[in-house]
């Protein structure tokens, strides 16, 4: 048996996750413990949960493995109380009247470094490993040693590990990590090693460029990069006359020397932001085919799995399949940083077991919901438990009144997606909800909602190429909708006529499968609207007591708690 702790411990998005013969048992991100979005620092709460939740001892762990050797910054690493108050997505990254903004996105020498496998770059990584390992020691009194492994490594790892494909061709698009913007790996289906083939350095990054318009928009680069996604469906690209930033050949695209990033930016100064953002998801969409169509002639006809902050983007991953249609799709569900924490354990870890290429089933691998006399809130009476059959009886009624549903049942989600086990959810059917939903929540109206419905019936409802089945499963792609889909669950349609489904299986959801079947039975509505359990700018809840409150302060009608039906006292 072999038994590896992953763990990232950048400025953002920092977690740790448990991987026991290449099964992952536990993985959780800092932010759903410590109710800080994006924690970064540590992640304290999520190793001693891993621990605890699989009833190991520090002594049961054969390795412990951590993301990045140059990204988080190193001095950061070794001054914790410093990384605590450096946050990308404060401000400091996007600051036009801050001298140092720009140098520090694009002229700084800190994301340049790339780590090389000279003595010295091995001297430093040693350095590194041991004063982690002394780290350890200090917050937990163990004597264990860590290994380092690159950003973009890490990432690919998490995607090709999770895909069921040895053979992969494997792309990993984000900001930067370790000096590296984009790169490309392939599969070796014999050694189950991920061999290197391209990579574009810092500063020629898409993810920056996005971040950066993020910025501009008005919006917190690094977090809010999806509102500009949702922006762009509402405008038309062909409005800005501004020429593309990256120029010369695929795949050595570099941006405009110098890049003066605020200068730049004043070419759009007037344009309304939905055709700016268009304008830049077009960008992003041109140069990620055209890298991509090249490695594809290079590499032959492989499965696409992809990693990074980049693809997160649902309609660039759209483009992507329909335009290079590979023989599969999948993006890791844990897209971003959080997810380098199990990148990085499997990069330890399968090297000391028999790997098996199976694709992961679910990602429901957080904390459970566990009802406890702890939970405090004079809003709310806690009555007997229920069944099951019970408890969707009473769902299925509250959804066909056009009332709003909590769930919160079993171990939690690992990723920004919910994917029914800490969701929201009710009828599709009228196109006003959005604006109930967003007060309720206190969200946006840009962000569209997105369906979740049964993969049995969805190419009833939906236009969908052939790659995307695997992605729609974690809800990280759109697909075109029909007219009949349309009429049916406008609510959940963006102005384009695309949606981002969450496809369910019979097997593997079978509860929720039922009430997707008997709600579409009672209602002719083939899909329900799922969106995160969560307020706006608050992490996804974890525990039964976050539940409670954020169902009290949405004033959303009841709550499906493990086994119990809860709803607000009356006044």
């Amino acid at each position: 048996m072999n038994t590896t702790l992953g763990i990232f411990d950048g400025t953002h998005d920092a977690g740790a996750c448990l991987i026991k013969d290449g099964t992952v048992v536990a993985a959780c991100d800092e932010e759903r413990l410590t109710r800080v979005k994006g924690q970064g620092g540590f992640p304290t709460k999520s190793v001693e949960w891993c621990l605890q939740h699989t009833k190991h001892h520090w002594s049961d762990i054969d390795h412990v493995s951590m993301a990045g050797l140059i990204n988080p910054n190193p001095g950061l690493r070794l001054l914790r109380k410093q990384q605590q108050n450096w946050q990308l997505d404060n401000g400091q990254f996007y600051a036009p009247n801050k001298w140092w903004s720009n140098w520090i996105q694009f002229q700084s020498p800190f994301p340049k470094l790339q780590y090389t496998n000279t003595s010295r770059w091995k001297q430093y990584k040693r350095f590194m490993e041991n004063r982690l390992s002394k780290q350890l020691f200090q917050l937990f009194q163990t004597s264990t040693s860590v290994e380092l492994h690159e950003h973009h490594h890490s990432h690919a790892a998490s995607a090709y590990f999770t895909s069921g494909h040895t053979n992969a061709l494997v792309v990993v698009a984000d900001g930067v990590g370790d000096g590296i913007a984009l790169s490309i790996w392939t599969g070796d289906p014999e050694t189950h090693l991920l061999n290197k083939r391209l990579e574009i350095p810092f500063p020629h990054s898409l993810g920056l460029l996005y971040a950066s318009f993020t910025g501009y928009l008005g919006y917190k680069p690094f977090r809010h990069e999806g509102k500009i996604t949702g922006l762009s469906a509402h405008g038309i690209a062909n409005e800005i006359e501004v020429d593309n930033p990256f120029t010369g050949p695929f795949p050595h695209r570099r941006l405009i020397p110098d890049f003066p990033l605020y200068e730049w930016l004043k070419q759009f100064e007037g344009n309304p932001p939905e055709h700016i953002a268009a304008w830049l998801q077009r960008v992003i969409e041109q140069e990620m085919i055209g890298i991509l169509r090249w490695a594809y002639t290079q590499f032959g006809n492989r499965p696409l799995v992809m990693a990074g902050g980049l693809v997160a983007n649902v309609a660039l991953n759209r483009s992507i399949v329909e335009t290079i249609c590979p023989p599969d799709f999948y993006v890791f569900p844990n897209m971003g940083d959080a997810g380098l924490a199990m990148g990085a354990g499997y990069l330890s870890g399968h090297k000391h077991f028999q790997w098996t290429s199976k694709k992961i089933e679910s990602v429901y691998w957080g904390p459970e919901v566990t009802i406890t006399n702890s939970i405090q809130n004079n809003n709310v009476s806690i009555g007997e438990p229920l069944s099951s059959s019970m408890l969707l009886d009473r769902t299925l009624k509250a959804l066909c009144k056009r009332q709003i549903v909590a769930r919160a049942v079993d171990r939690m989600e690992y990723g920004p997606r919910a994917l029914g086990n800490r969701s929201i959810l009710c009828s599709a059917n009228d196109p006003t909800i959005h604006s109930k939903l967003n007060r309720l929540l206190n969200r946006s109206d840009i962000m569209p909602f997105a369906p979740i419905m049964r993969k049995e019936t969805a190419s009833q409802w939906l236009e969908i190429p052939e790659a995307s089945w695997t992605a729609m499963e974690w809800m990280t792609i759109t697909v075109q909708a029909t007219s009949a889909f349309t009429e049916r669950c406008p609510a959940v349609v963006h102005v384009d006529g695309s949606l981002r489904p969450q496809l369910i299986h019979r097997e593997k959801h079978p509860i929720l499968w039922e009430l997707l079947a008997r709600f579409e039975e009672q209602t002719g509505e083939p899909a329900l609207i799922n969106t995160s359990f969560n307020r706006h700018e608050e992490p996804i809840v974890c525990t039964a007591q976050d539940a409670v409150q954020a169902f009290v302060e949405s004033n959303l009608d009841a709550l499906w708690l493990e086994n119990y039906w809860i709803e607000r006292k009356s006044p």
